[in-house]
């Protein structure tokens, strides 16, 4: 009888031992980041099992409490129930324990189970981080009152069969010392611990019948084993459950923490270069400006605008002009000193501010070395690009005391830098603030000008070397201003060019050329060539081909007298698109002409891929004709390469009488400048045209 009893004792501390194992090594350290959850868990075990679960950290501190009673307090050692101190030993060397908890107005006290608690979880070599107690009072009665039973119907059976053996051993005799026997010892053997242990039935009188009992209760008892291995197993799947949950939780809530912090630096950081965006820059320039303010110090702004990004862009793809901004931000950082700041504000513009400016040239220096590491070679997809950039520079407190001044300055500076022929620096002064306010009021006028009818054109006159006649005619456009007067084109045309205003009023000079050229026709002048400029704007415009043909058509025009001029830098942009564009331009009949040659980026190859009729040596050759052996080297060789293609010249800016014969002697076809005519009027160009003589015009 007491091993039974020992064995169900036993039974119910083991069972208690996996429960708390199953919590308590499965979380380690985890079970302390989250107390509701781990609260609710021990409340769970509470109501399914009906048994007293809390859980304590090293100083004994009740932590988590099945009946949420204790939380809070210290754990109460008692020394009568508990003399070898359970709790605070197992806190110490980590090992399981049992212990008696007698509860208040009761005589029987309850058995309870201390498991350690490891940091790391399952790994016994890790810190001891806390300690479970849990109650196993009812499984042990259970298994105790099974126990007791069992040895009672074993105590009865036994003596039935002293009894029965007593009176029938004559008679029976050995018939009945076997099946006795056999179930002695499977009682025995069950008693053990032996839980499959059961007897063959082999006949149907009492011993039968105590053999039928005695396997059924064996069996009733696995049943039991049955449900309380269910049962764990619940727990298990319940505090894995748990387990799964507290994880997801936590992966839910580091994914919440990444999103934040991505959306805080997407709205303060340029994803593309890593440098604070134009909202964090104007955070980061208020900042320094109080404290230079406070302090009586001066800072610089640099304004940096990369020159024809927008052209490195369209050759090698957007990607690739990415990689390229990517590299200028680590040049211009790498520039700098670490209390100073770089920032991309969008495109290809980035602005740099100096603090504690020591000396007068320390931003002349910065510039200068922004503008070197920016002139080196960028290797990307296998080749080396080259860019510059114009800088703009301003300086606090003399060229403005807030952030929007400054910034505004430093960027009318870069603009100047710009105008001034790119890759230089310029600093601000009130004559381009001057200059700038020009600009915007003239743009505003040249808004309204084509309607108001302020634009005209001029013609001046093309003569073949052959005979001196009047071959062609180039519109050129004029503005006059109502309050400024004329204005020259190069003031108005890059302006144009840049606000995309060039589409209708070139639209406009087309139109009003070949309308004109009608008129020379009716007049007596039907031979006459129409030389038109066409800019970069106007062959992208889609409606380009449209406007050829409806002025054709409107005008009647023959499209061999039509000739439309272009430059180098507007097919090298984007040669793949111009080559279509401009062959399609042919198919209309119209004659192509390069206008300024000589001083752009063509070579003889891509002057072999354009259908071109004409080429126009730039003035800059002509000009120091024929005293300039390098420009009469460079003309002769023009000439001969056209003449070699089957394409007509026509040397522009021909001022004297010797440049004329120069020319005559190399063959060139046609001569354009003030030697012959100034651009004038249509009616002074009618009598120019109707006298067939010309007069030499000084410079």
């Amino acid at each position: 009888m007491s091993l039974e009893m020992w064995s169900a004792d036993e039974a119910a501390m083991t069972e208690a031992e996996n429960v708390a194992d199953s919590i308590a090594r499965s979380g380690g350290n985890a079970l302390f980041n989250d107390r509701p959850a781990l609260q609710e868990r021990l409340k769970v075990i509470h109501q399914t099992f009906h048994r007293e679960v809390f859980i304590v950290d090293p100083q004994k501190r009740i932590i988590a409490d099945s009946a949420n009673a204790d939380i809070g307090e210290v754990f109460q050692h008692d020394p009568e129930s508990d003399p070898e101190y359970a709790v605070s030993k197992t806190l110490i060397d980590g090992k399981t324990r049992k212990f008696l908890k007698r509860k208040i107005n009761s005589k029987t006290p309850i058995n309870l189970l201390v498991v350690d608690i490891r940091k790391d979880g399952m790994d016994d070599n890790s810190p001891i981080v806390g300690a479970m107690v849990i109650e196993y009072t009812g499984v042990r009665d259970q298994l105790m009152a099974k126990a007791l039973a069992a040895n009672k119907l074993i105590s009865i059976l036994i003596l039935v069969f002293l009894v029965a053996t007593f009176f029938l051993a004559r008679a029976l005799g050995l018939s009945i010392l076997v099946p006795v026997r056999n179930l002695r010892l499977a009682v025995n053997d069950f008693a053990a611990g032996n839980r499959s242990a059961r007897v063959e039935v082999t006949s149907a009188d009492e011993i039968g019948g105590l053999t039928l009992a005695f396997n059924r209760m064996a069996d009733a008892l696995n049943a039991s084993d049955t449900r309380m291995q269910e049962n764990d197993r619940t727990l298990a799947a319940t505090a894995l459950q748990l387990a799964e949950m507290n994880e997801q939780l936590q992966q839910e809530i580091e994914e919440h923490k990444r999103s934040n912090e991505q959306v805080e630096y997407l709205a303060y950081y340029d994803s593309l270069t890593g440098l604070p965006n134009r909202t964090m820059f104007s955070t980061i320039l208020t900042r320094d400006l109080n404290q230079a303010e406070r302090h009586d110090k001066q800072l610089g702004l640099l304004f940096i605008d990369l020159d024809q990004f927008k052209h490195v862009n369209d050759t090698i793809g957007h990607k690739t002009g990415d990689e390229l901004l990517g590299e200028v931000a680590q040049r211009l950082k790498a520039c700098l000193r670490k209390s100073d700041s770089c920032a991309r504000l969008g495109g290809d513009e980035f602005v740099v501010l100096i603090t504690e400016i020591e000396q007068d040239h320390q931003l002349e220096s910065i510039a200068r070395k922004i503008n070197a590491a920016l002139a080196q070679p960028f290797p990307l997809v296998g080749y080396e690009f080259f860019v510059t950039a114009s800088i703009g520079i301003c300086v606090y407190p003399e060229d403005g005391r807030d952030v929007s001044s400054l910034l505004k300055n430093a960027e009318i500076a870069m603009y100047h830098a710009k105008d001034e022929g790119k890759n230089n620096f310029q600093f601000y002064s009130e004559k381009m603030n001057r200059n700038s306010l020009l600009r915007f009021a003239l743009e505003a006028s040249l808004r309204t000008a084509l309607g108001n009818n302020e634009f005209s054109l001029a013609y001046q006159a093309k003569v073949a070397t052959r005979d001196n006649h009047i071959k062609g005619v180039e519109a050129l456009l004029r503005w006059t201003h109502p309050e400024l007067g004329p204005i020259g084109p190069a003031e108005f045309i890059p302006l144009a060019e840049a606000t995309g205003l060039i589409v209708p009023i070139g639209r406009w000079v087309l139109h009003t050329a070949c309308v004109q050229h009608a008129k020379w026709c009716e007049q007596g002048f039907p031979d006459l060539v129409m030389s038109v400029n066409l800019s970069a704007r106007q062959l992208s415009d889609r409606s380009l081909l449209d406007d050829i043909a409806a002025v054709l058509d409107e005008t009647g025009m023959n499209p061999a007298l039509l000739e439309l001029e272009i430059t180098e830098s507007i097919v090298i942009q984007d040669m793949e698109k111009a080559l279509i564009k401009l062959n399609a331009i042919k198919a209309l009949g119209v004659r192509l002409a390069m206008d300024d040659f000589g001083t752009g980026y063509s070579s003889l190859s891509i002057i072999k891929q354009l259908p071109l009729d004409t080429i126009k040596i730039d003035r800059a050759f002509i000009r120091d004709m024929p005293s300039d052996i390098d420009a009469n080297a460079i003309t002769t060789a023009i000439i001969a390469m056209c003449s070699a293609l089957g394409l007509s010249v026509v040397a522009e800016g021909v001022e004297t009488r010797e440049q004329v014969d120069f020319l005559k002697g190399l063959a060139c076809d046609e001569i354009q400048g003030f030697y012959f005519s100034k651009p004038v009027n249509a009616d002074a160009f009618y009598a120019l045209l109707a006298s067939h003589a010309f007069e030499e015009v000084a410079a």
